[in-house]
C-alpha cells in the first residue's frame, strides 16, 4: 500500500513538474518574442545602412538629357518592343495613366469585384497613387513584368531606366537572367524557413543525437540558419547585379565616357541596397536564433 507521505510526495512532484513546465514555456515564449524583435532590428539596421548613399545620389544627379536620348536608342536596339514591352514616362501629368496601368496588373475578376463597391475602388486607387508616387516624383523606377512595361520619370531619373531595361532583358530573352528571376521568390522560402526554424526549434543539448531524419534536417537548418537565410537571397542579388550589367552594356554605345561612368556609379550604389537587404536577412536570422536560445535555453530531455 502507498502511504500518505508517499502519496503527498507524488502530488508535490506533479505540481513541481507542472510549475517547471509552465516556467519553461514562458521562457520559450519570451525567447521567441525577443529573438524576433532583435532579428528584425538587425535586419532593419543592415537594410537601412546603404540608404544615405542613394539619397545622396538622388540629390546630386547629373543632367538627364544624355540619359533620356541614350535610353530611347538602347530600348529600340534591345528588341524589347517586339516582345510587347512598353516604356511609360511617369510624371505628374500622366500619373492617372500610371495608376490605371497598375490596376490592370491585378486579376480581372478581382477588379470587377472591387469596382462593384465604390469605397473599395477609391481605396485601391488611393493605395496605388501612394505606391506610384515615388516613381512619379523621380525617386524610383521599376519594371512591372505582369504589366509588361518599364516605368520611370524621364525628366528626373532616366539614369535609373537602364537597370530596369536590364530586368526586362533578363525576363524576355531567356538564359541565366530568366532563371535567376524565376528563382527569386522560391528561394526566399529558404529565408522564411530558416527564420521559422531559428525561432521555434530549440538548440540541441551538448551530445544529444537527432531523433530521426526530420530532426536531423531541422538541426542542420538551425545550426546554419543565418547562412541558409542569406542563400535564399542569393538569386535576388545575382539577378539585380546582372540587370545592372545588361543595362550598362545596352547604354554603352549611346553614352559618352563621363555619362557611362556616372551610370556605373549610380548602379553600384543602388546595388548596395540589395546587398544590405540580403546580409540583413542572414544576420537578422542568426541574431534571432542566438537571442532565442540565450533566453529559452536548449531542448529539455523528456522523462
Amino acid at each position: 500500500m502507498i502511504s500518505n507521505i508517499e502519496r503527498k510526495n507524488g502530488q508535490n512532484d506533479v505540481r513541481l513538474h507542472k510549475k517547471l513546465k509552465i516556467k519553461d514555456s514562458a521562457r520559450t515564449a519570451v525567447g521567441i518574442a525577443a529573438g524576433a524583435a532583435v532579428g528584425a532590428s538587425v535586419y532593419n539596421a543592415f537594410s537601412a545602412a546603404p540608404r544615405p548613399l542613394i539619397r545622396n545620389s538622388l540629390k546630386n544627379l547629373p543632367a538627364q538629357d544624355a540619359f533620356v536620348a541614350a535610353f530611347d536608342k538602347a530600348f529600340e536596339k534591345s528588341g524589347l518592343g517586339k516582345k510587347g514591352i512598353e516604356v511609360l514616362d511617369a510624371n505628374p501629368q500622366n500619373s492617372a495613366v500610371f495608376v490605371e496601368k497598375m490596376k490592370n496588373v491585378f486579376p480581372k475578376f478581382l477588379l470587377k469585384l472591387v469596382e462593384k463597391k465604390p469605397e473599395l475602388d477609391a481605396a485601391l486607387n488611393k493605395s496605388l497613387e501612394n505606391m506610384t508616387g515615388t516613381i512619379v516624383k523621380g525617386k524610383n523606377a521599376g519594371y512591372i513584368h505582369r504589366g509588361k512595361f518599364i516605368v520611370f520619370n524621364k525628366e528626373k531619373l532616366s539614369i535609373a531606366g537602364f537597370h530596369e531595361l536590364g530586368h526586362a532583358l533578363n525576363e524576355n530573352f531567356g538564359g541565366l537572367g530568366k532563371i535567376l528571376q524565376k528563382s527569386r521568390t522560391p528561394f526566399k522560402l529558404l529565408s522564411v524557413a530558416a527564420f521559422g526554424t531559428a525561432l521555434f526549434k530549440p538548440e540541441k543539448q551538448d551530445g544529444a543525437k537527432p531523433k530521426n531524419g526530420l530532426d536531423k534536417i531541422g538541426s542542420f537548418v538551425k545550426d546554419n540558419c543565418g547562412k541558409i537565410a542569406f542563400l535564399g537571397m542569393a538569386p535576388l542579388l545575382a539577378e539585380e547585379a546582372l540587370a545592372s550589367i545588361k543595362g550598362i552594356r545596352a547604354a554603352k554605345p549611346f553614352l559618352d565616357a563621363k555619362s557611362l561612368k556616372q551610370l556605373k556609379i549610380f548602379n553600384a550604389k543602388a546595388f548596395l541596397t540589395y546587398a544590405g537587404l540580403a546580409f540583413g536577412v542572414g544576420a537578422g536570422v542568426s541574431a534571432a536564433s542566438w537571442v532565442r536560445d540565450c533566453i529559452a535555453g536548449p531542448a529539455k530531455n523528456k522523462n
